[in-house]
């Protein structure tokens, strides 16, 4: 074992033959600038093949004045010649002791260096080697397998490692164990193979994730999910979680292809030590996912039942409130051609919400119960020959091809994923939210105070059923464009709920004309007199029409009152700032590394059983992370809560302020440094505001 004397003469050796080095690089710039002085003021003299002295013709070097004993640049010279040989035996002094001090303290570390290294460059190989392993500490402490990797990798460093045989090397290294033995390790190759009495569970290591995912995680709920799908006769089928958990690990470890899943788990331990198969069993065919999906897990709702089930365990340990719920979407490559298409003509049928507006226009008075049934419409879809599923996605800022659409929704506590729906990518994606977020109510027994997504999510259905289960939206407001004529848009005229009109920029009411059911629209019309008569006719009326006519969607009222209670507040923004975080970083996250960024199979089905075992894999990863390494405690809804100006515990949702009201009372909250108007703060300090509150409330 080394003692401290020992470590501190290899320290004190280490410093003292550095410094030494410096003295010499300095010694070898002087004596270099003097002789170039001494060359270029006396030179040698030079003689042709016949004898003759060619320099006494130059008429330079035969001018050149001698120097005598007594010259100070000539006592100069000698000064540093004699400095520069002390400082060389003292160097080589240094450099033998520090070579018997570690055959002392490491015993056959000299045998790490070659003699064409030690005698070229072998001392600075020492120096690096006592720099790296200066204390017993830094080889005794540590197992055989770490000290071996360090140590090859400062082998490659040092550029020892060049054609040199590793089984030359030998290096004595002290362990700590019961009695103190030391142990030899040798780096060897080419031995015979050994017939070796082992377990996967000694082979398998303590701080592996896939222990710890094993150890948090019971996948036996299987079983019972999937009882009903075999037979009581017949061949023992493969082990129905064994196949599960290997489709797992070809989406936890980005591996997209089922072949090369499988011959990665016959050469990795640690899949086989978390699959259960032992060393010599074989490993499932590749050929077994496609047939147990196509016979067995077709349509049968177990990868939506693993999601879930992984969800409730997050739940469980108190990684999930479902307080505020952040949405959004991304599009997945569909395994299909862009260039192969075909043009289909289908019927144009109504949404299931279009449809749900007309029954409670129905239900208000204002589209008649008795209707004449319209000749229903047709539109042209653009479809793949292959995958029939995928939708042609033609977006702005977004690719152009078939494409599906992967709806995820995620918790604003810790980012995990709490919901996925899978959809063709020409669906809008605010058709499917509000169906989520009931279906994410019902399933998990989720209370949400607030809702966020981007502006893509801004309307009126969304807002409206938000609004009727007491749910604030944190959403931009969507950028329309204006009338190409420059007449007054939407957004001039002012809506009376209580009345049900509009009021143009002149104080004149447009009152409700109709209802126009393929659009889920109201219309209101002005009046033809007052119209003509107006001076600002010219800004409001296009062409030749006798009178302004606005269309509006039946639940904007909805809209615009959420618009009003939220936007521009501390939560507004924090809520925002989150979505951007969790719901792009984890998608972002996704298809780097679990297989989101394109399909291999083809059909809707097989489509959200991809989508959802890649959000299964990112909540593992995470759950384990949070639960086994968890360092410093997520950020609670309480900070969020106490950013949007109120205590969830104090302030019922039925006491929350609108209007000028609410937009004062954020004011009196905002710092010094705020410099925006109280419902549009200023980009500076949006941040400062939506912390600040937060941070009073903790404090």
């Amino acid at each position: 074992m080394l003692n401290i004397s020992k470590a501190t003469s290899i320290g004190f050796f280490y410093f003292a033959f550095l410094n030494i080095c410096y003295i010499v690089v300095y010694l070898c710039n002087g004596i270099r600038f003097f002789c170039g002085k001494i060359i270029s003021l006396r030179a040698f003299q030079l003689y042709d093949c016949n004898g003759t002295n060619v320099t006494s013709n130059n008429g330079y070097w035969s001018d050149l004045r001698d120097y005598s004993e007594t010259d100070e640049t000539r006592q100069l010279l000698k000064v540093q010649c004699r400095l520069y040989e002390r400082t060389i035996k003292t160097a080589k002094s240094l450099m033998n002791s520090l070579i018997s001090i570690l055959d002392q303290t490491f015993p056959g570390a000299n045998n790490f260096f070659p003699t064409s290294y030690r005698n070229a460059k072998g001392h600075y190989k020492w120096v690096d080697f006592v720099r790296r392993f200066w204390h017993k500490d830094n080889v005794a402490a540590v197992s055989i397998q770490s000290f071996s990797e360090s140590f090859r990798k400062w082998y490659k460093r040092t550029a020892l490692l060049t054609k040199l045989r590793i089984a030359a090397t030998h290096m004595v290294y002290w362990r700590k164990s019961k009695g103190g033995d030391v142990g030899m390790m040798t780096l060897r190759d080419g031995v015979q193979q050994k017939m070796l009495c082992v377990t996967l569970e000694s082979l398998m290591p303590q701080e592996h994730f896939l222990r710890r995912l094993d150890g948090l995680m019971d996948f036996s709920f299987i079983y019972q999910r999937v009882e009903s799908l075999y037979s009581h006769r017949g061949r023992p089928s493969i082990d129905p979680v064994v196949v599960v958990k290997m489709l797992l690990l070809g989406y936890m470890y980005g591996i997209d292809s089922e072949r090369r899943l499988e011959q990665e788990v016959r050469v990795n331990i640690a899949y086989r030590w978390f699959l259960g198969i032992d060393l010599d069993e074989p490993v499932p065919d590749h050929s077994t996912f496609s047939q147990l999906r196509r016979r067995k897990f077709n349509g049968a709702a177990l990868f939506e039942e693993l999601f879930d089930e992984v969800v409730r365990k997050c739940i469980e340990h108190g990684l999930i409130d479902g307080k505020l719920l952040l949405t959004d979407s991304t599009h997945v490559r569909a395994n299909a051609r862009n260039d192969v298409v075909e043009r289909v003509a289908v019927e144009a049928e109504p949404s299931a919400y279009l449809q749900r507006l007309n029954e409670q226009a129905v239900k208000d008075g204002v589209y008649p119960k008795h209707r004449k049934e319209k000749t229903k419409g047709h539109k042209e879809l653009v479809k793949s020959p292959a995958d029939p599923d995928a939708g042609f996605m033609k977006r702005t800022g977004k690719p152009l091809g078939f494409y599906y659409l992967s709806h995820q929704t995620c918790d604003a506590r810790h980012g995990l994923i709490t919901d996925v729906h899978t959809t063709p990518g020409n669906i809008p994606d605010s058709t499917v939210h509000s169906d989520r977020i009931k279906r994410q109510i019902a399933v998990f027994g989720f209370m949400p105070e607030a809702v966020c997504a981007d502006s893509a999510y801004d309307s009126s259905e969304i807002h409206k059923d938000m609004l009727d289960m007491g749910i604030r939206t944190y959403i931009p407001k969507r950028n329309l464009p204006k009338p190409a004529s420059g007449v007054f848009s939407e957004a001039d005229f002012i809506y009376d709920r209580e009345s049900d009109t509009l009021t143009c920029p002149n104080a004149c009411r447009l009152i409700f004309s109709n209802y126009r059911d393929r659009l889920g629209q109201k219309r209101y019309k002005a009046s033809a007199g007052e119209c003509s008569a107006c001076p600002l006719r010219s800004l409001c009326i296009s062409g030749d029409a006798k009178y302004r006519v606005v269309e509006r969607a039946y639940f904007k009222w909805a809209s615009e009152e959420q618009h009003m209670r939220n936007d521009g507040t501390p939560g507004y923004y924090e809520a925002l700032r989150r979505r951007k975080i969790y719901c792009e970083g984890n998608f972002s996250h996704q298809k780097a590394e679990h297989n989101l960024r394109r399909l291999r199979k083809r059909g809707l089905g097989k489509a959200h059983e991809h989508c959802l075992l890649s959000a299964t894999a990112l909540n593992l990863k995470r759950m384990v992370k949070l639960l086994t390494t968890r360092k410093h405690p997520g950020v609670s809804l309480r900070k969020t809560l106490s950013a949007i100006g109120r205590s969830s515990m104090l302030y019922p949702m039925a006491l929350l302020s609108t209007g000028p009201e609410q937009d004062t009372t954020t004011a009196r909250q905002m710092p010094r440094e705020y410099t925006g108007t109280p419902g549009n703060p200023s980009p500076r300090s949006r941040r400062t505001i939506a912390q600040s509150p937060a941070k009073r409330v903790c404090a």
